[in-house]
């Protein structure tokens, strides 16, 4: 294989990454924007200016990941309590009793905590996938 043959390759295999990283920055800032409660114009507006897969429309996601997250520590409790109100939908989307939703929100020791930092909000994260993967079994029960 010739010099520029190896060179090509790593030039494709650099646009592959970087594309692959754009998608993954832009799944997590959509997903942050949501949960910060952003505005809609913003938004947008911020996905119409930076599409495509050049390198500055990567450092632009960085850089909004990096903003988001800055926005999110600051906003920590109102993550937090957002995270719990999804999970109380989750249970009351799979009918079950009140009484069972509240033996299991009892179960999880960290739900009524009110020192509202990054380690509690870990402890929330792994309990809200799998209430949305449980949710999503249940519905197909249902149906």
């Amino acid at each position: 294989m010739s010099s520029i043959d190896q060179y090509y390759e790593s030039l494709v295999q650099q646009k592959i990454q970087t594309e692959n990283e754009i998608a993954h920055l832009r799944e997590k800032v959509c997903m942050l924007w949501e949960k910060l409660d952003e505005d809609i114009k913003r938004s947008n507006e911020f996905l119409q200016k930076h599409t495509g897969n050049s390198v500055t429309t990567l450092q632009a996601f960085q850089q909004e990941v990096k903003r988001c997250d800055r926005l999110k520590k600051a906003y920590i409790e109102k993550f937090i309590k957002t995270m719990r109100e999804e999970l109380l939908q989750y249970r009351d989307e799979c009918h079950f009793s009140s009484a069972f939703s509240s033996a299991e929100r009892e179960s999880f020791e960290y739900f009524h905590d009110n020192l509202y930092t990054e380690d509690l909000l870990t402890f929330h994260k792994p309990k809200g996938s799998h209430s949305s993967i449980f949710t999503i079994t249940c519905i197909r029960r249902i149906f």
